[in-house]
């Protein structure tokens, strides 16, 4: 399948999976209120960040090696290495976050809101952790090895599911108000483990017979253990710190603005996230190709996607801040008006976070992960400063701005690092070329086409 229609198709499923979501959004901010949501944020954000330090960011490295091939005697073991890894992240994360919890550790304090640590939230603090692990290891491959057509059934799956149950349970008010917070958390717990299944089935049915793996390089050969360990610790470092670039500042909303306050920012910052959330997984789509392809023509292609993407993008922000003062109260209620102007501020961010990911996945491609590790870093090192400096007096507008210049530093630099040495000049990557559009154009046209 040629590397166009991959891109239209993940494009296509996530903009379905996104609408999906959306809605299943809109339904959960209801259910829960600002509080509410602002709990949902901070346990969510902890889980995310957990994974991602006990996870060797799987679903990058995977995809690196499920596109390098790296195959012996027709089974990819590193694949089967990436198992091992999961499978006892999760059985280690289990057993420490009981045993902190059943000896009343106040680091459960810094994983659940102390008013809400109760036996619900804690399985789900440990099932989200699990099935977010396994999902991370499954798209990890099925992008390296190509299948997008399964991982884009399975994601626009797991949406459908979420609508359909919270659109009966908001409409009908199934939900006690007392109660809702607790059965909400119950609800999603089932809700992945019925994704989970369905993902696990597809990738026994149709992946394992095309790649290939063997579990018993985990234990038999140290050396393949090493190899993927070393490749994605520095993946999961960069990770770790672009995570907690864009999402200190759930934490120190929390403490110094309370949970309230952090419900109408993580409405905000989830909304702007729209874009992200659609066109990250079509970026890595891009990655086995520039895996592939010689120094001149993944430049080229980089090139091409940045070009069509800046532009593209810039227009899309706009239309969304433009639409925040009208769309926020319609769905959400006059409750969330305080989540506007966020919104607006978080989308410019945001803007300069979606170009600097596309040469994030070039440098994960060409094994420069050391680049997007400073450029994070540095991005880090700015949120901390301002979010201290602006947080305590200006709440959630000012950690607004400290993500802007956050994120503007830490484009330039990760961008820069690419640009600059190839010395083609910065209209080169951003200035669109008439073919760029005659491409995009001859595309759209044979799909028509063949849809006739």
């Amino acid at each position: 399948m040629s590397l166009v229609k991959n891109l239209a198709q993940t494009f296509g499923s996530k903009m379905i999976a996104i609408a999906l979501s959306f809605i299943t959004s809109v339904f959960l901010t209801r259910l829960l209120g600002p509080e509410g949501r602002g709990v949902f944020a901070y346990v969510s954000t902890n889980v995310m960040l957990l994974t991602m330090l006990l996870g060797f960011s799987m679903t990058r490295t995977m995809a690196y090696f499920a596109a390098s091939g790296s195959a012996e005697k027709g089974k990819n073991l590193k694949l089967g290495v990436g198992v091992g890894i999961t499978l006892l992240s999760i059985l280690l994360f289990s057993s420490v976050i009981y045993l902190l919890y059943w000896q009343e550790s106040k680091v459960v304090n810094y994983l659940i809101p102390k008013d809400y640590q109760t036996t619900i939230l804690l399985l789900f603090l440990v099932g989200s952790f699990a099935y977010q692990s396994v999902n991370n290891y499954l798209t990890g491959v099925w992008q390296g090895s190509k299948q997008f057509s399964v991982y884009n059934y399975t994601v626009v799956n797991e949406r459908v599911i979420s609508v359909a149950v919270f659109g009966v349970i908001w409409f009908f008010g199934l939900f006690s108000e007392n109660e809702v917070i607790q059965n909400v958390f119950l609800t999603l717990l089932a809700i992945y483990g019925i994704d989970l299944l369905i993902k696990i089935f597809f990738f026994l049915k149709s992946t394992v017979s095309q790649i290939g793996f063997s579990l018993s390089a985990f234990y038999k050969d140290p050396s393949l253990i090493k190899s993927v360990l070393a490749f994605g610790s520095v993946g999961m470092a960069a990770g770790v710190l672009n995570f907690a670039n864009r999402r200190l500042d759930i934490w120190f909303i929390e403490y110094y603005q309370g949970m309230q306050e952090l419900g109408y920012y993580a409405l905000s910052a989830r909304l702007s996230d729209i874009l992200l959330v659609v066109l990250t997984p079509a970026l890595q789509v891009l990655l086995p190709y520039f895996n592939s392809y010689s120094e001149e023509k993944g430049l080229e292609l980089l090139s091409f996607c940045t070009r069509i993407g800046f532009w593209s993008i810039l227009i899309a922000f706009i239309v969304l801040i433009l639409l925040g003062p009208y769309v926020i109260p319609l769905l959400y209620g006059a409750e969330f008006i305080n989540s506007i102007v966020p919104f607006q501020l978080l989308c410019i961010g945001l803007f300069f976070v979606f170009v600097r990911n596309i040469y994030t996945v070039y440098n994960v491609a060409i094994n420069q992960q050391k680049v997007n590790l400073w450029g994070n870093a540095i991005g880090l090192l700015l949120t901390i400063v301002f979010d201290f400096l602006l947080i305590p007096d200006y709440g959630v507008i000012g950690a607004c701005v400290a993500s802007i210049i956050a994120y503007f530093v830490s484009f330039v630099f990760i961008v820069g690092s690419v640009v600059l040495p190839a010395k083609k000049g910065v209209a080169y990557f951003f200035i669109p070329k008439p073919k760029d559009f005659a491409e995009v154009k001859t595309f759209i046209a044979k799909k028509i086409d063949l849809k006739k």
